[in-house]
């Protein structure tokens, strides 16, 4: 498994950014928490799941492991990566649809919490 960084030069706010992407989703998550990045700031509405990172950033991602990629290997990881989240979104579907807002299942899917038919599991909360 690998974390990658482009070298798209985006210009945007009087900054350079460009991609951090990675070979799996908690990889890239895991590896963007290490860097200070916050959840909220991951592209999952994106054309391809990313996060949007500043040279600066890009230079501690290099120091970390990350490795620079071109842009086939940017898009063969961020197909892979919306592939994962569109499995992990038919599971999660399959557990309502299965009468899973009683709580069971969403313990069984690592949710702690079950308020008004929506189980969260950390920050985030799954559409049960």
């Amino acid at each position: 498994m690998a974390v990658y960084v482009d070298s798209e030069d985006i210009r945007w706010k009087g900054r350079v950014w460009c991609h951090l992407v990675a070979d799996s989703l908690d990889e890239l998550h895991s590896f963007a928490a290490r860097l200070g990045l916050h959840r909220n700031w991951f592209q999952s509405e994106s054309f391809y799941p990313h996060y949007d990172v500043t040279l600066s950033v890009k230079a501690r991602a290099m120091i970390l492991g990350a490795k620079h990629a071109d842009r086939r290997q940017i898009i063969g990881c961020c197909k892979q990566m919306r592939a994962q989240m569109q499995a992990q979104k038919m599971r999660q579907q399959s557990l309502f649809s299965s009468g899973g807002i009683d709580g069971t299942d969403c313990q069984a899917a690592g949710a702690t919490t079950v308020a008004a038919g929506v189980c969260t599991q950390g920050q985030h909360q799954l559409p049960f």
